[in-house]
């Protein structure tokens, strides 16, 4: 990213937060966000605030949007797990051609839309996360798995997203287990030999409860879905 378009995004952010109020608990619910007149009016003022920067030697007209979309979708999924690479391929030319319109009529269309989408994503993704989560997991397996995905494109599809998904929730639960193991080798007690691995698997409880730590994750994930508000969108979407 170039010090000029980071320098136009530290200004957006600048000039928004002075306009955002207080946040609020909203319901989840797809779809149901929305700009208030004055988010319209917000919008318009910071787009003219940044087209006043005019020795930046860059307007808003000048920014690649298709970036701008990009860096968008990563505020929601830095680690591009939830979004698919048909996503990225959709907002660029839906949305991405038409930007500096929407931004100049202070039009969040292609904010909500894109939050709709990872909102729609994330939730099919964690009912497929809940589903996976009631069977067997194979923690002998010599596969990998790099979660830190920064550099990393989206899946092409869904099925090579679910193959993703399917590492990462082993990773997680293998990190898990190694966690509680940990925990019950540095205890005093004696060791029950009932919960001892065989064979490379936990045992049933330790196994158990991995799942239930990673399950509760996942439903703090949820409750926060249906936590954001307008603003919030807003806000992300001007400081991309």
């Amino acid at each position: 990213m170039s010090l000029t378009y980071r320098t136009l995004r530290r200004t957006a952010t600048l000039a928004l937060l002075a306009l955002l109020p207080l946040a609020a608990t909203a319901e989840r619910e797809i779809g149901k966000l929305k700009p208030t007149t004055k988010m319209v009016g917000e919008t318009k003022w910071v787009t003219q605030a940044l087209q006043r920067y005019h020795y930046l030697n860059q307007s808003v007209n000048d920014i690649d949007f298709k970036e701008f979309v990009r860096i968008f979708m990563e505020r929601f999924d830095g680690f591009h797990m939830y979004f698919l690479d048909t996503d990225r391929e959709d907002f660029e030319v839906r949305l991405g051609l038409n930007m500096p319109t929407y931004l100049s009529d202070g039009n969040l269309y292609p904010a909500y839309k894109i939050f709709e989408r990872f909102q729609k994503r994330s939730y099919e993704r964690i009912d497929w996360v809940f589903e996976r989560l009631d069977k067997p997991f194979d923690l002998t397996t010599d596969k990998t798995y790099e979660p830190d995905r920064k550099e990393a494109g989206w899946p092409k599809n869904k099925a090579e997203a679910d193959k993703l998904w399917e590492a990462r929730l082993t990773y997680e639960i293998l990190n898990e287990v190694l966690s509680e193991e940990a925990g019950d080798n540095g205890d005093d007690a004696e060791e029950d030999p009932d919960n001892k691995v065989a064979a490379g698997q936990p045992s049933k409880e330790v196994l158990e409860e991995a799942v239930k730590t990673i399950r509760r994750r996942f439903e703090r994930w949820e409750k926060t879905l249906g936590e954001y508000e307008s603003w919030n969108v807003q806000e992300i979407f001007l400081t991309s």
